[in-house]
């Protein structure tokens, strides 16, 4: 009898300390809302799903500056740039859904329509017509694009959002600056990059002041990012490769991944190529099934279109030019897409003509300021909209 007396006892306590980390932690949430409000400004531009990761708050009408702005953004009901879209696809309409980061989210140094993506649909609408002698089919250019993204993001957004809208071309800009490095994402299980297994506590986590407010302060911790990964409560897999990267020669570990040949990366540059190339076999797989094309468009590093090299050692004066190729990222890709028969659409040669003057297409500027410039915008969008007249609608 005295044991059970006992045991009771020791619940009622552990239950009355329950309670009390509860309601601490709710009068910390409260708190934190009201006297420190700006710990989840983000949420009011930035939203995250559980399914497709961080995505814009829908809706939206609004002025932004993340770059040369302000520019003008609009989100659709999906939490995406541009107008409101059906998932159900009109009747004789031809879809392409874009995938990628800040790159094809566009808003850094032009409005939300004056994007590639946006002028992409305008190009191939003026252009079947005049080819075709027909204006039968309309043509629309839907943008899923989300800075920060590698294809893991991408992957899940198609699986789970935009294949419902029945896309009849997929194309996914992948960014030689960093896309390898974003896809490199801490060891999982076979198979975990399939869906975002984690969502649905990162989501409540995003929604919480006290944890953003926890993870501002021990951002900078090597020993809670450790344990912040173990969990997969990130996609970043960056911890230990930064902290190789900073005992070296100072330089970005975006850039180390994608450039450097010097020994210490090894094992996470050859985890950011099999992730890499799984993800995109995994984009191709579903695009059949969904009897949709697969394209990968390459955006190209500006520092190799504009021979920018001296500059990169201006900033990292510690690098030295023997520990870099600067051709090295787009080498490994190239490996992928021709290994794996994935259809692709590199814009390095296009660009680096018309850098030096020699391509067809009108010169209107630079191609590149923060990101594309209003006119590396309308160049991406007429080399598209070509390759894909000549390739998919003759």
């Amino acid at each position: 009898m005295r044991f059970f007396v006992s045991l009771k006892k020791i619940l009622l306590k552990l239950g009355l300390l329950c309670v009390s980390v509860i309601v601490t932690l709710i009068i910390l949430e409260i708190g934190l809302r009201i006297f420190y409000p700006t710990i989840l400004y983000n949420q009011n531009l930035r939203s995250y799903n559980p399914e497709t990761g961080y995505t814009f708050t829908p809706n939206l009408n609004m002025d932004i500056d993340v770059g040369k702005g302000p520019h003008k953004l609009i989100t659709n009901e999906y939490g995406y740039i541009g107008k409101t879209f059906s998932m159900e696809k009109p009747k004789d309409t031809w879809r392409v859904a874009n995938f990628g980061d800040s790159y094809v989210e566009g808003i850094q140094e032009v409005d939300w329509d004056k994007n590639f993506v946006t002028q992409l649909e305008k190009y191939l609408q003026d252009n079947y017509t005049v080819a075709t002698s027909s204006s039968t089919l309309n043509f629309q250019s839907l943008n899923f694009g989300v800075a920060g993204r590698g294809q893991i993001e991408e992957y899940w957004t198609y699986k789970y959002l935009a294949s419902k809208a029945n896309p009849d071309l997929n194309i996914v800009w992948f960014t030689i600056a960093n896309d390898f490095s974003n896809n490199l994402v801490p060891p999982q299980p076979s198979g975990a990059l399939e869906s975002n297994q984690s969502g649905r506590i990162k989501y409540f986590l995003k929604k919480s002041a006290l944890a953003n407010f926890l993870f501002e302060y021990l951002k900078g911790n090597p020993f809670f990012l450790k344990i912040f990964n173990a969990l997969h409560l990130s996609n970043s897999g960056k911890l230990n490769a930064e902290i190789l990267a900073g005992a070296g020669d100072g330089v970005d570990i975006d850039r180390k991944i994608n450039y450097s040949i010097q020994p210490g990366l090894e094992k996470e540059k050859e985890r950011a190529y099999g992730i890499t190339s799984e993800l995109l076999q995994n984009f191709q797989k579903l695009s059949n099934e969904k009897k949709s094309k697969f394209l990968v468009v390459i955006i190209p590093e500006p520092m190799i279109i504009y021979n920018l090299y001296d500059d990169f050692f201006k900033v990292y004066p510690r690098a030295k030019i023997e520990d870099y190729d600067f051709t090295l990222a787009e080498k490994k890709l190239l490996e992928i897409l021709k290994k794996n028969n994935i259809a692709y659409l590199d814009l390095t040669d296009e660009f680096t003509k018309y850098a030096l003057g020699k391509s067809a297409y009108e010169n209107c500027g630079n191609l590149f300021g923060d990101h594309f410039s209003a006119c590396g915008h309308k160049i991406a969008a007429q080399i598209v909209g070509k390759y894909i007249l000549e390739n998919y609608l003759r």
